[in-house]
């Protein structure tokens, strides 16, 4: 997943493609990351489009073989991939891998006002 490259003769980029068998396939939406800006209502500056490049590597494949198999691990960014060590103290952008799935970093996380903001902003809480 990540930037794609306009399709041939098209003039126009999906935010977002997923490459299946090294096809790629775009998604349906806006086109462009001043597309998505305006769908989302986002004034943020950060974004950095390019190839995102996974250390699983093709994760929908893997996905498809054997999801249980499938770690956190595998969704860290590779070096080559756009946001790779781009962010603030040489992190990665994106997802904080560590955070995610169940397990200590979630039961962590419910317990954080984020959290709780997060239940009142969603309806989750009154």
């Amino acid at each position: 997943m990540g930037w794609a490259e306009p399709a041939a003769g098209t003039g126009s980029v999906s935010f977002l493609s997923f490459g299946v068998g090294g096809i790629n396939q775009p998604a349906d939406g806006p086109t462009g990351l001043a597309g998505w800006k305006k769908v989302w209502g986002s004034p943020e500056t950060g974004s950095v489009p390019g190839r995102a490049l996974y250390k699983g590597g093709d994760l929908v494949a893997r996905a498809v073989k054997a999801p249980e198999k499938l770690t956190p691990g595998h969704f860290r960014l590779a070096k080559g991939s756009a946001g790779y060590h781009a962010g603030k103290d040489g992190k990665d952008l994106g997802a904080e891998v560590d955070l995610v799935g169940p397990g200590p970093p979630y039961e962590r996380w419910k317990k954080s006002p984020e959290y709780q903001q997060w239940l009142k902003e969603t309806g989750q809480k009154k």
